[in-house]
């Protein structure tokens, strides 16, 4: 993704007040949350923590699919729009 678009998509939506990245310690995340001023917390799959505190990747999973779930209802982008 090019800055310009990371910026349109997200920083209209993101408090850097309360806006926490929670992600496996791949490189581009920790970039991403740098470059817009998100605090980041990486969990290292790869040693065997899944979890450090409130910190937990499977909540951010469990999230995601709920998310997926909400937004199959719309069938995605109507073709007038593509």
């Amino acid at each position: 993704m090019k800055r310009r678009c990371s910026r349109y998509f997200c920083e209209p939506s993101m408090s850097r007040l309360v806006s926490i990245l929670i992600s496996d310690s791949a490189a581009a995340y920790r970039a991403f949350a740098r470059e817009h001023g998100i605090t980041h917390e990486a969990v290292n799959l790869r040693a065997g923590v899944r979890a450090r505190g409130a910190i937990h990747l499977n909540h951010v999973n469990g999230w995601h699919s709920r998310f997926k779930r909400w937004l199959a209802r719309f069938h995605g982008v109507a073709s007038r729009f593509i």
